[in-house]
């Protein structure tokens, strides 16, 4: 009897263990918009909507914490729509990480870019309407993840803020915006 309360004991102390270590995993995380002040964002032309966000197969919501593993950002991707009447061949949009501080003020962050004219992106466009899955560059944030200018004592980053836009169509104009955010 006692070698089987003894295994029941050594199983409970297992799982409990090995249900922090899992909980330990996870953190709070947030992808939130670029504070923006209210004349900036009247200025914005729309042009592209970001209409969702993912972790894997598991949705964000924007603005909102959820739980994710520290290998958050390499699952991370956009949902982008052209809401313009023109077809897109190349856009760009930045995310910024506050937890880091750059010397000279600001953070750090890295682009996203999609441009037709790149090899991996070869002849892909999107129509007025239309959208594209786009993820974060892994190796942009392995360089940042490496970048001098963490603050001290961040050991993950767990914030992103979407920041400023260009977008350029089809027929050689292009539209900048300061913010993704709908005015």
């Amino acid at each position: 009897m006692k070698t089987l309360a003894s295994r029941c004991s050594a199983a409970v102390i297992i799982l409990v263990v090995w249900a922090s270590v899992c909980a330990a995993q996870q953190m709070d995380r947030l992808v939130d918009w670029q504070p923006v002040g209210a004349a900036s964002s009247k200025t914005n032309v729309a042009a592209v909507e970001i209409v969702g966000i993912r972790i894997n197969e598991a949705h964000v919501t924007m603005g909102k914490p959820f739980a994710a593993d520290e290998d958050w950002l390499d699952k991370l991707t956009f949902r982008i729509r052209n809401t313009s009447d023109k077809t897109i061949s190349a856009f760009w949009f930045k995310v910024a990480f506050p937890e880091t501080d750059l010397p000279n003020g600001g953070y750090a962050g890295i682009g996203i870019l999609f441009d037709a004219k790149k090899s991996s992106d070869q002849g892909k466009r999107i129509s007025p309407g239309g959208e594209m899955d786009v993820p974060l560059a892994v190796g942009l944030l392995m360089a940042l993840r490496h970048s001098p200018h963490r603050l001290p004592g961040t050991t993950q980053l767990t914030k992103l803020n979407l920041y400023s836009w260009f977008v350029a169509f089809e027929d050689g104009s292009n539209v900048t915006g300061t913010s993704l955010r709908k005015p």
